[in-house]
């Protein structure tokens, strides 16, 4: 938990770090409770911020939990976009990406995460879309560096 905030509008700054606190609080009560099971109040307690706080960043639960896939969208795609300037051909590339790519979803986190995500969009067309973003974010590297294997004789 946090130290109390001062009254008042916050720097960019601060608000940028209340932002990352409350993700990362929602990702951990949500993964702890499930989505419907988590509570704002909760989230709110856990950075000694009030409800008001998150309601002030995010309309609702739902918007707050899309922000908080949004960002681990983000932390993939840094994760998929990595490129090692050492590597001397796409297969050494290829390997390097699928070990980055298994290692960042088999983080115990992720792995919870992910549970929650396919579990609440089976009811969410909004939560279906953004699955469908991330599977591309995970696919298309891939299928580059594939290609530029094949075109080195790598695999066939």
């Amino acid at each position: 938990m946090t130290k109390k905030r001062s009254v008042g509008r916050p720097t960019r700054e601060q608000a940028a770090v209340i932002d990352d606190e409350i993700l990362a609080a929602a990702r951990d009560v949500f993964c702890r409770d499930g989505f419907s099971d988590a509570s704002m109040n909760e989230i709110a307690e856990r950075i000694g911020a009030s409800k008001l706080t998150l309601y002030r960043r995010f309309e609702s639960k739902m918007g707050l939990l899309v922000a908080v896939i949004d960002r681990n969208i983000a932390s993939l795609r840094a994760v998929m976009e990595e490129t090692t300037v050492a590597q001397a051909s796409a297969l050494d590339a290829l390997q390097q990406t699928a070990i980055r790519l298994f290692n960042f979803l088999t983080e115990r986190e992720n792995l919870a995460f992910g549970l929650v995500i396919r579990a609440e969009s089976a009811r969410s067309p909004l939560l279906r879309e953004r699955c469908a973003n991330w599977i591309s974010i995970m696919e298309a590297p891939l299928i580059l560096l594939i290609i530029r294997s094949q075109e080195e004789g790598a695999i066939t």
